[in-house]
């Protein structure tokens, strides 16, 4: 891909400011203009720490609150680009729609995510460092139908290579700590202790997983080929599930764990 002048000269500040306060100011600015986007946030995953805002622009206030609220707050891990980039194993743009589990856009998480926000589409650039630690770039569209373009995803995807080394140099490796050490906890792991401790429901493993990828959005069949299991079995482990826990719908099942998932401080673990 041949790069214009304009192009060429946002590549050399950019390259100029690396390690520098102003370089996530001018790589946000770059994408709004080349991309016409209504956030971009750069976050650092890990399994140990979760999700955390490293610098990001939204256009309305009112979606950094839903932002904050919700996906921070511990419904990140549920996120498909999350879970991708824990497991990414090389720098890569994923869109949302080729990432999701099968059943993710009929999911509560992105009822009261991806709807409140009005997303209409979202594409990721995925650094990994490791085993569990990546950086993540997101751009996203608000509105009906305003998707990215095949250009606009070429563009960005041939950008990849000089975006790691930046991305890189400037943020460093994802700082870890010790004293989070509950966030490494599995989800599974942790619905079954928020259902013992908090909902009075004795959950088994199995029905433990089984819930945890309802939640991100896994049909009976796609969770039967996670666990091998056939989709029956999938079936009645839901149905007890929700049986012991009293509810009935994904909103109810949403609802009673969204507080086992929250950052380690704030959640059932802590």
């Amino acid at each position: 891909m041949m790069l214009t002048n304009a192009h060429a000269r946002h590549l050399a500040s950019l390259l100029a400011r690396v390690g520098q306060r102003q370089f996530a100011r001018l790589l946000i600015a770059g994408l709004r203009r080349s991309l016409d986007c209504n956030t971009v946030a750069i976050i650092a995953f890990s399994k140990r720490t979760g999700a955390t805002i490293l610098d990001s622009w939204v256009e309305d206030p009112a979606l950094d609150r839903v932002f904050r609220d919700v996906y921070v707050n511990g419904a990140f891990r549920l996120d498909p680009f999350y879970q991708e980039g824990l497991r990414a194993q090389r720098p890569q743009f994923l869109r949302l729609k080729d990432i999701a589990p099968d059943r993710f856009f009929t999911t509560e998480y992105f009822r009261r995510y991806y709807r409140r926000t009005a997303f209409s589409d979202e594409m990721g650039f995925i650094m990994p460092y490791g085993e569990g630690i990546a950086l993540h770039l997101s751009v996203s569209r608000r509105g009906t139908d305003q998707r990215f373009s095949g250009r606009e995803r070429r563009a960005l995807e041939a950008s990849a290579p000089l975006l790691a080394v930046m991305l890189k140099r400037h943020y460093g490796v994802p700082a870890e700590s010790a004293d989070v050490a509950s966030d490494l906890v599995p989800i599974a792991t942790r619905l079954e202790a928020h259902a013992r401790k908090h909902l009075n429901a004795d959950l088994t493993p199995r029905e433990a997983l089984v819930l945890q990828h309802v939640l991100e959005g896994y049909s009976n069949v796609a969770i039967g080929l996670l666990i091998d299991v056939s989709p029956l079995t999938v079936k009645v482990h839901r149905r007890n599930a929700y049986r012991k826990l009293g509810i009935s719908s994904q909103a109810e099942l949403f609802a009673a764990f969204i507080p086992a998932l929250a950052p380690s401080g704030k959640g059932v673990l802590s």
